[in-house]
């Protein structure tokens, strides 16, 4: 792929080809492309609109009047999720970071964009201050695509729970954010729609070497090479 000199876009570039479930062309992907329309078991209806304004706290209250179908992070959302035969697109932040509202502001302004994830996908929005343990997966994550930590961090995962790819946003500029979000999700619904079954097979394989590795880790009495990084995982 070719890089831009827009600031951000070459971190998307190399980001995006850390993906391991699809490999992106070197065209740049229309929203409408591929067509990710895929035959639903059962839509629930509570996915047809943002569910935000009856959980408390600053990063639910500051989208719940966003058109995206907004959803908690519950076993509920999940089954959902699964009944629909939709991965997840998740979206983790962080009240002490208001960085992620200018993120959103810009999915939130391209109508192209809120289809695709409302008719695409069950979005989540994750406060990961009230749901620490997804606060603290974003470390891992980010360290296994060797970057620093930052939110918000844009996760597409199986119903069940389990990683597909994942990337961290930056809002500047507003236009890579939309650039990434298109590109990832090109890349992420083609393989879905080609082999779900090998999706939710490898990403329930990582997630469990993963947990392995967090469990190693906890384990390990061995001094810290990056106590500062070793300290906040």
């Amino acid at each position: 792929m070719k890089s831009r000199s827009r600031r951000g876009w070459p971190t998307a570039v190399i980001l995006l080809s850390c993906l391991t479930l699809a490999t992106v062309g070197c065209r740049k992907p229309s929203v409408e492309q591929p067509d990710v329309s895929r035959p639903t078991t059962s839509v629930a209806p509570e996915l047809n609109a943002n569910r935000l304004g009856q959980y408390p706290g600053a990063v639910y209250l500051s989208q719940a009047g966003s058109p995206i179908h907004w959803q908690p992070w519950t076993t509920e959302t999940l089954e959902n999720a699964k009944a629909a035969n939709r991965l997840v697109f998740a979206v983790i932040a962080m009240p002490q970071q208001p960085g992620f509202q200018s993120v959103l502001a810009v999915l939130d302004a391209n109508s192209a964009l809120v289809s695709v994830i409302n008719d695409s996908y069950v979005p989540v929005l994750i406060d990961g201050d009230a749901a620490r343990e997804m606060g603290l997966l974003t470390a891992d994550l980010c360290s296994e695509i060797r970057r620093p930590l930052q939110l918000p961090l844009f996760v597409w995962m199986t119903p069940d729970a389990n990683p597909v790819a994942w990337i961290p946003v930056s809002s500047e500029p507003a236009e890579a954010v939309a650039e990434l979000f298109i590109q990832s999700h090109s890349a992420v619904s083609r393989t879905w729609q080609e082999d779900p079954a090998y999706v939710l097979k490898n990403s329930a394989l990582d997630s469990a070497n993963r947990r392995e590795r967090v469990s190693s880790r906890k384990n390990s009495k061995a001094e810290s090479k990056e106590p500062k990084e070793d300290a906040l995982k």
